[in-house]
């Protein structure tokens, strides 16, 4: 669940080879290959994110509705959880 509801785009996306977009931070985790940068809108999710694949990831948090601007912050409500692989994360926050 996501409370970012005013944007037209999908709250999360990867960047790779092309550009798939997410309703959910796990789902682009799992879906994320080794070097790809995972964008997330500005606003909240709730649920737990997990690191656990031997692969390197950026998470960059607080994206505008057009990805064009990242000027705030995106925040989780739940727990990280990082077990293996390699995560920069930019402009996140972790709320209980």
């Amino acid at each position: 669940p996501v409370s970012i509801g005013w944007c037209a785009s999908l709250p999360v996306r990867v960047i790779g080879t092309s550009i798939t977009y997410y309703s959910r931070l796990q789902d682009a985790y799992n879906s994320a290959l080794d070097g790809n940068t995972i964008q997330s809108q500005f606003g909240e999710f709730a649920g737990d994110v997990t690191i656990d694949d031997n692969k390197s990831v950026t998470l960059e948090g607080g994206y505008d509705c057009d990805y064009s601007a990242s000027s705030g912050q995106t925040a989780i409500k739940g727990s990280l959880t990082i077990s293996n692989g390699t995560i920069t994360i930019k402009n996140f926050i972790l709320k209980k």
